[in-house]
């Protein structure tokens, strides 16, 4: 009875130490083929829609993903994307992605967000926003809604930047879905 009991004992300690870590199930449980991924936004009311096949992290190679970074000690996560028309780029600044609203709000300095037509839009005045609503956060994807009110750099000159109208790119009704999580 005592063998039987000190197998077990070893049987439940050894199985216990290959469980995997939730980050590591996350990544593991999305596959390393494509996955379709849906974003639509308007900028000044023109639609901008596109739906992507995104890679798995280690191709390095996407179009739509959000990616978890560590700075100052602490985790955030960018959710970067890529459409022919430019880049958009936000820090969502938590350690988890719970469903729930995030809100960038001006930046000293400016912080880039968005590139149109080669225009490239920043938080630079406390009036500028990007606010995201995660909905939902699945199996390492997550999907929501987004806006933001931008101002263009317009001039860089040495130390110093030029901005034009505050709050002059209004980026209205962003919806994303299916996202992959890194």
């Amino acid at each position: 009875m005592k063998q039987l009991f000190l197998f077990l004992i070893i049987v439940i300690a050894g199985t216990s130490c290959l469980k995997e870590s939730i980050a590591d199930a996350m990544l593991n449980s999305q596959s390393s083929g494509t996955d379709v991924a849906s974003l639509s936004f308007e900028v000044n009311g023109k639609l901008i829609q596109q739906s992507v096949y995104t890679v798995h992290q280690s191709d390095q190679n996407y179009q739509l993903a959000c990616f978890r970074t560590a700075y100052n000690g602490g985790i955030d996560y960018d959710f970067d994307f890529l459409t022919p028309l430019g880049e958009f780029t936000n820090a969502i600044n938590t350690d988890s992605l719970k469903p729930g609203k995030y809100i960038n709000q001006g930046f000293a300095g400016g912080l880039f967000v968005f590139d149109d037509q080669n225009r490239n839009y920043f938080l630079a005045f406390s009036t500028d926003t990007v606010s995201f609503t995660i909905t939902s956060n699945k199996n390492g994807y997550i999907s929501g809604n987004f806006n933001a009110r931008l101002t263009e750099l317009v001039s860089q000159t040495g130390n110093s930047n030029g901005y034009g109208n505050p709050g002059g790119c209004v980026i209205t009704n962003g919806t994303f879905s299916n996202i992959p999580v890194y």
